[in-house]
């Protein structure tokens, strides 16, 4: 009998593995109420603890798994308009100052008629033509008609031309300046600067001659007419100067004066007015004319580095010409060698 209920309880366990391997399997037990209760309580446990498991619940020893994270794509904001750079367009008049003869404060003897020139460059867009003018803007008009023809033949974009108007020295004795510009054929105006509106002028010194009288006649003394020296401009190139380079330099002596020089005259240039000798010396031999200029040039080498400074040039060194002014013949100039 005991070897009977080995055998039936060791069968049992057989179909019992065979069972929790199959879904939803039905176990019946036979065997003994001892026995069989056993086995019945286990698989029930085990079934209840399967089918009271929640979502996302786990029994011990089994990791959980919470979330799955999902990537999200973040838009980059973009500009919905590209700025586009603006420039203002050329105008179609403008015009840009080069040169002139009776620079400003020439001497010029009261009463006396002359011609004052600008050498004027079109900057602008169209080109000049015979409808285009020279006007008077302001100031002393010393004779000025209030307009006339600017040229008469076609100067493109570009290109320069001498605007000349007939002016007289005013009787009394000073300082007189008049302001120009120029007219297009519709009537606008026009002139130089960077607005294109800017004037141009003449300024010139009155110089009346004294009258003196006696017991027998009035006798009118003349202004004696001489030359007058002087440095106009000093210049570098490059603009920068710099220490152990080459330096170009153009110095330009103009004559103010009434008349010619007659005689030789030296011109210097220091490259720093500390400079104990010239840098540049240059002997003018020709005469010069009233109202003329010459321009001198050099190399030059700058051996060391020097600080805001003053550049030098003188026109008759020595005093050899008989000037109408003898104080105005130096000039100074800023310069820093880099």
């Amino acid at each position: 009998m005991k070897r009977r209920n080995t055998l039936l309880v060791f069968g049992i366990l057989i179909i019992f593995s065979f069972a929790c391997n199959l879904p939803g399997a039905v176990i019946e037990v036979t065997s003994t109420p001892d026995v069989a209760t056993q086995v019945a309580e286990t698989v029930n446990a085990q079934m209840t603890q399967v089918s009271s498991k929640q979502p996302g619940q786990t029994t011990t020893g089994e990791p959980a798994v919470t979330s799955i994270y999902t990537p999200t794509w973040t838009a980059i904001p973009t500009s919905t308009s590209i700025p586009t750079r603006t420039t203002n367009p050329t105008p179609c008049n403008w015009a840009a100052f080069v040169s002139e003869t009776y620079p400003d404060d020439t001497q010029v003897v009261a009463g006396t008629t002359f011609e004052k020139s600008w050498r004027l460059k079109n900057i602008g867009t169209c080109i000049w033509t015979s409808g285009y003018k020279l006007i008077f803007a302001s100031g002393d008009a010393m004779g000025a008609p209030a307009s006339k023809t600017m040229t008469n033949a076609a100067v493109a974009p570009g290109e320069t031309v001498d605007v000349t108007v007939t002016l007289t020295a005013p009787t009394t004795e000073g300082t007189y300046k008049g302001n120009f510009r120029l007219q297009a054929p519709d009537g606008s105006t026009f002139g130089i600067g960077n607005s294109a509106d800017g004037v141009f002028w003449v300024q010139i010194y009155s110089l009346a001659p004294t009258a003196t009288t006696s017991s027998f006649m009035p006798v009118v003394t003349l202004v004696t007419l001489k030359p007058d020296l002087k440095i106009t401009n000093i210049t570098f190139t490059p603009a920068v100067v710099q220490e152990d380079t080459v330096t170009h330099v153009k110095v330009t002596v103009y004559n103010a004066g009434l008349v010619a020089t007659h005689d030789s005259f030296t011109v210097k240039w220091w490259g720093l007015s500390t400079f104990a000798n010239p840098s540049c010396t240059w002997v003018i031999n020709s005469s010069l004319v009233a109202h003329g200029g010459v321009v001198k040039e050099c190399d030059f080498t700058f051996k060391s580095y020097y600080p805001a400074s003053k550049s030098k040039a003188t026109a008759d060194t020595e005093g050899t010409v008989n000037e109408m002014n003898e104080d105005n013949n130096t000039t100074l100039v800023d310069i820093t060698v880099h």
